[in-house]
């Protein structure tokens, strides 16, 4: 009988320190993962930028100083006339910039709106420019101002926006 309670423990103490050992493997494999950032948000969320049928964003870009880049391309059946655009955090005609100048995007053509002294296009969250560090999420709207060139009536149309600030 005293052989038994000398084998149940040694057979408990193997147990142990097999298991013990692969969630120690474990620990340390989860541990390098977080430091690397794997189960940031950021890491897992996608650039979406989607303007109903007719619209494309080809590309955009959020730079940590909260200007906004927009490639944009219209295949509506009309050539437009762009006359403003705007980043916010709420669809609001409030933030859009009026072009120095019309922009005139022809059936199936692209153009890129980038800001400048003249243009100065930025995401805007709660009345301020979104400036936040590279990694930062901004989750909005873009809203682009037109003209329909052959009706001549006046347009708005609005994109959801999910950007990683580059």
């Amino acid at each position: 009988m005293h052989d038994n309670k000398k084998v149940k423990a040694q057979s408990a103490m193997e147990y142990l320190m097999t298991y013990g050992w692969a969630i120690l493997v474990i620990a340390l494999i989860l541990g390098v993962l977080y430091a690397l950032g794997v189960f940031s948000p950021s890491s897992l969320a996608h650039n979406e930028c989607i303007f109903p049928a007719g619209y494309s964003c080809l590309s955009t870009n959020l730079h940590q100083s909260g200007n906004f880049t927009l490639n944009l391309q219209q295949v509506t059946s009309s050539p437009i006339n762009v006359t403003g655009v705007g980043c916010a955090t709420n669809v609001s005609t409030a933030y859009i910039v009026r072009l120095p100048h019309q922009i005139t995007i022809g059936i199936g053509d692209n153009y890129t709106f980038r800001s400048n002294s003249s243009f100065p296009l930025h995401c805007v969250d709660n009345g301020t420019v979104f400036a936040r560090p590279i990694g930062s999420i901004f989750n909005g709207y873009v809203i682009v101002n037109y003209t329909n060139l052959q009706t001549g009536f006046p347009g708005i149309v609005t994109a959801t926006l999910v950007q990683k600030v580059d």
